[in-house]
């Protein structure tokens, strides 16, 4: 099969795109069940939505260094890819798109990429190993449900990480969060059972809502200085959790923030305090002792309810 854009081989599953062809357009290989490598000509500068959607016999890809942007969905469902040899002049990947590759191992992005879309790899269920290079500042749901994820490098420039980032890595163990990281998004880390260790850097302001939820695994975690809120749930079903520094910044801590964690013996709570969410500790069964200022009283006495006769008290001035 031949045309002014391409030759492609049925027989060996093989597409070359000719010289002079600059874009890949809108869903034009989109579930081509048969093609099995591409050869990109070095005008190529982008591949367009869904392009390549589909593809479940693509094993291996090489983007010429012309490429500059990957639009969403343009190697979604391709099921069977485990190379990618990046672009060295690519700086644009788009949502949505390497998700569900499944056989995809690792991803080691150059330094040219700037910006990564919304879940751009979420469901690579295979993928054990990330590198992303100091350019990228933000990633939002970019490795959900990445569950046999067992090492990352984050960038020293990130300030972002967002909703979802990481939700469902069930194998990752330990994360580093770079001194630039300033914002924890809703899920970031929810369901991250193995998760043992996470450094948060003095940087970070806020805690998203159910940014660390059933991380089961999760023994002590240390909130810097900087962070004035912890978000609803952040907390909920950390049953590993025995220990919890929260520091004197903190003015807000969300309802349920802290449900479940059912090893947590004891816990100090901040002068700063003004506002305790709804049965924030509520199902803390381990817990014995509590440490806080008088002036927080009234607020833990709605948030314990029941539980306050039991507990050791604290007090100070």
């Amino acid at each position: 099969m031949e045309n002014e854009r391409y030759h492609y081989n049925e027989a060996t599953g093989q597409l070359i795109i000719k010289d002079g062809v600059t874009e890949i357009g809108y869903e034009e290989f989109r579930d081509w069940d048969n093609l099995k490598h591409v050869v990109f000509s070095d005008s190529v500068t982008s591949i367009g939505e869904s392009a390549f959607q589909g593809c479940k016999r693509l094993r291996e890809i090489y983007l010429p260094d012309s490429l500059i942007a990957i639009s969403r969905d343009a190697f979604r469902d391709c099921s069977s890819l485990e190379e990618i040899r990046w672009s060295e002049g690519l700086t644009f990947i788009g949502e949505y798109a390497f998700t569900e590759c499944e056989s995809l191992e690792g991803v080691y992005l150059p330094d040219s990429v700037t910006e990564i879309g919304r879940y751009a790899f979420s469901y690579c269920y295979n993928l054990e190993e990330v590198y992303l290079p100091d350019s990228v500042t933000k990633i939002d749901g970019v490795f959900s449900k990445c569950i046999n994820l067992k090492e990352v490098h984050l960038p020293e420039g990130l300030k972002y990480i967002g909703d979802n980032t990481f939700s469902g890595c069930g194998n990752l163990k330990e994360v580093h969060l770079p001194d630039s990281v300033t914002s924890i998004g809703s899920r970031a880390f929810a369901n991250c059972e193995s998760l043992e260790g996470v450094y948060l850097p003095d940087s970070v302001t806020s805690i998203g809502e159910s940014a660390f939820s059933n991380c089961t695994g999760l023994k002590e975690i240390k909130i810097p200085d900087g962070v004035t809120y912890i978000g609803a749930w952040a907390f909920y079903g950390c049953t590993g959790l025995t220990e919890i520094k929260i520091p004197d910044s903190v003015t807000s801590i969300g309802e349920y923030a802290f449900l479940d964690c059912t090893s947590l013996t004891e816990i100090k709570i901040p002068n700063s305090l003004t506002l305790i969410g709804e049965r924030a500790f509520y199902g803390c069964t381990g817990l014995k002792k509590i440490v806080y200022h008088k002036k927080t009283e009234q607020l833990l006495r709605e948030c314990f309810s029941d539980q306050w006769d039991e507990l050791t008290k604290d007090i100070r001035e």
